[in-house]
């Protein structure tokens, strides 16, 4: 964290409001949860100053801290395995240990943060170092949730989270959010029902039995790329995903009523592997390549699983390109959903996570592998803790090669991280078939 930035910190540990039940306290691990590392997935949330605050003083901040602190404490009580300790890859103590919640005071106003690109000081909003490290990294605990409370210059706030992916994945960490929002909520307005809750049900063990075999863990045995990148964030409008999906529908072969996800994920795939041609450490021939997709459950199951399902239930696909003609936008939508639907046709849904490890491990020796995740759909700017909706939600990404969706503030829109290598960020952000489509946003 910027020190010429930070005025104070606190940090506390928030423990669930009514203690877990004997029968709960042994929560067992699903086949997907032991296959997750346990690095932090982070998102925050960025509001304008309260309206009821008209003056900021200190009592004005222990009032927001307060609210945050108790209904982070009662919704600890639903998400009862977040507050407790992983024992071993098979299962969780829950024994209430708790949450870190961190409370920071900023010398700077909130549009100095949200306003600079992921590499910089927007990462204020996060605890140090934190953001897709290992749970065990942060000063050697093992908390589940890391939360950090900001107070900006001028009364602005931002609320953060970084969930640890052994216990949950993107869809889980945002209904953790909402609810928590809605608790928050609740002690102010008597018009916020808290029957809005969504009330996680953990059902993953149930479905997806865990396993004793040692490749349990083999997602944490794969190194991350450690390589230094670059950070970019890229909006597609609605109009130009209009645009987008008529020049797909132009190209010969293509999907019929592509997905804004599906065009926008082929379209930044193609150009990254054009970049990395391109670049000084390439041949300028083209050079074969894979992505992997990051691919919600919930819905494929045979019945539906509810949204509120929590834990990962998360499976994955896989493409390669091996010459230019599979590198066409159209070509990657086509084979993006034709791995879709026989994803869909699996009986042994995790069994393909296993499948693309097994891949991953081999094409990394082989050739560049990119992997795309998308939070689309899921209304992060509906996250309202009583202070109105966000002015700005932030995720942030995790490694080189990585991808990252999520809706823009209107909600029809698409912004995107990219994070690739210096010389290939350089080509990339140079593309002009990207910049037909894609607005950098930039200082």
């Amino acid at each position: 964290m910027t020190s010429s930035r930070l005025i104070s910190v606190s940090e506390k540990i928030i423990k669930p409001f009514s203690a877990t039940p004997s029968p709960l306290r042994h929560y067992k691990l699903s086949l997907i949860d032991q296959l997750m590392s346990t690095m932090y997935i982070p998102i925050a949330f960025f509001y304008r100053r309260p309206l009821e605050h008209k003056i900021i003083n200190k009592s004005s901040k222990l009032e927001v801290s307060q609210t945050l602190e108790k209904s982070l404490s009662k919704t600890l009580s639903s998400y009862y395995p977040f507050a407790g300790k992983l024992k071993d890859n098979l299962s969780i103590e829950c024994n209430d240990m708790g949450a870190k919640f961190l409370n920071v005071e900023l010398n700077c106003s909130m549009s100095e943060v949200v306003n600079l690109p992921d590499t910089g000081p927007e990462y204020l909003a996060f605890p140090k170092n934190l953001p897709w490290n290992s749970t065990s990294y942060y000063e050697g605990t093992n908390y589940f949730v890391v939360a950090q409370l900001s107070h900006f210059r001028c009364g602005e706030i931002a609320v953060s989270a970084c969930l640890s992916h052994k216990i949950g994945d993107g869809c889980t960490e945002i209904n953790f959010m909402n609810d928590w929002a809605t608790i928050a909520r609740s002690a102010t307005s008597s018009n916020y029902a808290i029957s809005r809750l969504s009330t996680p049900q953990w059902i993953g063990a149930s479905i997806f039995p865990p396993t004793y075999d040692d490749h349990s863990s083999a997602i944490s045995r794969i190194t991350p790329n450690t390589l230094p990148y670059i950070t970019k964030r890229y909006v597609f409008s609605s109009s130009k995903l209009s645009a987008l999906k008529k020049f797909m529908a132009s190209d010969s072969g293509g999907v019929q009523n592509p997905t804004r996800n599906e065009v926008v994920t082929a379209l930044l795939y193609k150009c990254a592997n054009m970049a990395t041609s391109r670049s000084s450490s390439g041949s300028g021939l083209f050079k074969p390549s894979a992505l992997i997709q990051v691919v919600n459950l919930r819905p494929r199951l045979n019945p539906p699983l509810p949204n509120n399902s929590a834990g990962n239930l998360i499976s994955s696909i896989l493409i390669k390109s091996t010459d230019e003609e599979q590198m066409k936008v159209a070509r990657i939508v086509q084979d993006l959903r034709k791995e879709k639907e026989q994803l869909n046709m699996k009986h042994d849904l995790v069994n393909q996570n296993g499948v693309v490890l097994s891949a991953l491990e081999y094409l990394n020796d082989t050739m560049d592998v990119y992997c795309c995740s998308s939070l689309c759909n899921y209304q992060l700017y509906n996250v309202d803790f009583g202070w109105g909706k966000p002015e700005r939600v932030v995720v942030t990404n995790g490694t080189i090669n990585f991808f990252l969706l999520s809706d823009d503030k209107n909600g029809d829109g698409i912004e995107v991280l990219v994070s690739l290598g210096k010389e290939v960020m350089s080509e990339f952000n140079n593309n002009k078939e990207l910049l037909e489509f894609a607005f950098p946003v930039s200082n």
